[in-house]
């Protein structure tokens, strides 16, 4: 199974194991050893629990690859230390704003007076980890370092400064999308709140410690990708609530604005190893369900940033006592997907597609957010025959208090897209949304819909877990047949006399009155 834009540094670093908690007081590192070789204990929740790298930071290539445009990943620096002068090949960040939940205006963050120093890997001949220079003959930015924010007027838990990870690079050996030829790229970006000693002039990884998200503010990123926005096609899948993209291929923007999002973190208790191992080897052909190596020797992740389904932590709630929740994560970030994974020929969206924009069309399909632990790892799947989306997630069912963890789910569709769906009923119908529980059972929820920088956007909240699906369509109010109205009947009296008159608006006779 190939992984994600991060998979370069994987290759090229050698993990460690985090040192401080991830949006938590709880840390991955706190649990005990597996002792016993026949038991086993899985963690779900975000790669950073398990993991941290200080490459991670950092651009890196391999260096004498035959095709080096499928070997890098390239860190964007702020546009103010960008050296290129060609806006169709200049990547970089323009800035992060914020605000109080509830306020209209924006602040800016400025850049911090400390930043990363060089990269503290030293890396053998076949690896490079520092700066890139940006080449268009291969379809490559120019990469730095991770970038700090200082944002005042937003403090988080210890402090107001903000790490800034926003990262293009090639999807390796498949960067050639069978869809229309062209190379295509992948973002990860992540906002990350941070705490350093102020006396330090720069900073590596190991100097800095991840804090918690304040969940009293929102943030909006703002990137320049010039034509690189066009070649990161396809669905956006985020850690954000209730987000608002505004994607502009023209101008070749991006700007992301939302909320963090605050992710149940489950755990196993020790587990039967045979159990475990029946739920891996299961997994269909087509996917990634992880291993039953533990971490540490303390336990395996499962995480759907690896393309896991969500489908796995459904599987290991039968198991025991099933997925506890140990602790939550605050995060925000989002990351795109390969266009060959959401676009199939002859599809219901490879029509529209070709439609909107002709074969080959290179175009942005929307975003997709949630809490949830897991979620399914391609776009959400579309039912042409009740013309519905639907995608899966999964938590664990309670919360650390033993009250029910709330999903929070938010689908955005691009408005021609989405009348291509729908029709007429995309601009002026009704979102009706469906939670299909894994029992058989289905409910409506609390929904909005909306339209806003050319998005369809749909939010939706207060459903329950461990994995249900969630279901979305539109469609027009039903005009209210005259044959179907509600009609009544009252009774009207005249000294003795009762009469009974039935009608859409009844009124009694001369000389009656109602009863």
């Amino acid at each position: 199974m190939k992984r994600t834009v991060i998979a370069l540094l994987l290759i090229v670093s050698i993990f460690t194991q985090v040192n401080s908690a991830v949006g938590s007081s709880w840390s991955a590192d706190s649990l005990p050893i597996v002792t016993d070789a026949t038991k086993f204990r899985g963690l779900f929740g975000p790669l950073a629990l398990a993991f941290t790298s200080p490459t991670l930071d950092y651009s890196a290539h391999i260096v004498g690859d035959p095709s080096p445009s499928r070997s890098f990943h390239s860190m964007l620096v702020p546009c103010s230390q960008s050296n290129v002068n060609d806006m169709n090949y200049k990547a970089c960040i323009s800035g992060i704003q914020y605000r109080k939940i509830g306020n209209i205006n924006w602040s800016d963050g400025t850049l911090d007076d400390v930043q990363l120093g060089a990269s503290p890997i030293k890396m053998d001949k076949a690896y490079t980890v520092g700066p890139i220079e940006y080449d268009p003959s291969i379809l490559r930015p120019q990469g730095g370092a991770s970038s700090i924010w200082n944002l005042p007027g937003a403090p988080h838990s210890n402090g107001t400064k903000f790490l800034v990870r926003a990262a293009i690079g090639s999807p390796g050996a498949d960067e050639v999308s069978y869809v229309d030829g062209a190379l295509q790229r992948l973002i990860n970006v992540k906002i990350l709140p941070i705490s350093f000693n102020p006396t330090f002039k720069s900073i590596t990884r190991e100097q800095y410690v991840l804090e918690d998200f304040s969940q009293n503010y929102e943030y909006k990123l703002k990137l320049q990708l010039g034509i690189f926005l066009k070649s990161l096609s396809g669905w956006y899948f985020g850690r954000l609530q209730e987000p608002e993209f505004n994607s502009n291929q023209i101008a070749g923007t991006l700007e992301v604005s939302a909320k963090p999002a605050k992710i149940p973190v489950g755990i196993t208790e020790l587990i039967d190893l045979s159990d475990a191992q029946r739920i891996v080897k299961n997994c269909p052909a087509d996917q990634y369900c992880g291993s039953t190596y533990l971490l540490w020797g303390k336990y395996s992740l499962f995480d759907s940033e690896e393309k896991m389904p969500p489908e796995i932590l459904a599987e290991f709630e039968k198991i025991g006592s099933g997925v506890k929740t140990i602790s939550t994560t605050t995060t925000w970030g989002f990351q795109s997907n390969r266009l060959g994974e959401v676009i199939e020929v002859g599809t219901p969206t490879g029509d529209c597609i070709q439609k909107l924009t002709g074969k080959g069309g290179r175009v942005f399909l929307g975003v997709v957010s949630s809490n949830a632990t897991m979620f399914q790892t391609t776009g959400p799947t579309w039912n042409e025959e009740d013309k519905s989306f639907s995608f899966k997630v999964a938590s664990p069912h309670l919360d650390v208090n033993s009250k029910p963890n709330l999903g929070m789910y938010s689908l955005s569709i691009p408005q021609e897209q989405a009348v291509c769906r729908w029709g007429s009923a995309a601009l002026g119908g009704k979102a009706q949304i469906e939670i299909l529980n894994d029992n058989g059972t289905s409910r409506i929820t609390v929904s909005s819909n909306q339209i806003r920088n050319g998005l369809l956007m749909f939010h939706v909240s207060g459903f329950g877990y461990s994995s249900p699906t969630i279901k979305i369509s539109m469609a027009m109010p039903q005009a209210q047949s005259p044959n179907t109205v509600k009609k009544l009947t009252i009774t009207c009296i005249k000294g003795k006399a009762t009469k009974k008159v039935t009608g859409v608006n009844p009124k009694c006779p001369a000389g009656f009155k109602r009863k």
